[in-house]
């Protein structure tokens, strides 16, 4: 597992921010702000104090949304 804190932007979505990481799993938790991950065909919205875990094979990807950045926990799970 590697934890890290991590800061988003705000900006439009664009489908080039799309990742993915075979085998690997991660977990949100949302500081502050709001988040909307992009998740597949899925949009969800997160604000502070939510919190996600989702397969990291699939595309997904985030943008802030709001006034402000938006200041996430993040976990990553390699399986390897």
């Amino acid at each position: 597992m590697e934890p890290f804190v991590v800061e988003f932007d705000t900006c439009p979505w664009d489908e080039r921010l799309f990742f993915k990481h075979e085998g690997d799993e991660e977990f949100l938790y949302i500081v502050a702000g709001e988040l909307d991950l992009h998740y597949n065909n899925e949009i969800i919205r997160l604000r502070a104090g939510d919190s996600i875990y989702y397969d990291s094979s699939q595309p997904h990807g985030w943008v802030a949304v709001g006034e402000e950045k938006a200041k996430a926990v993040a976990v990553l799970y390699t399986k390897d």
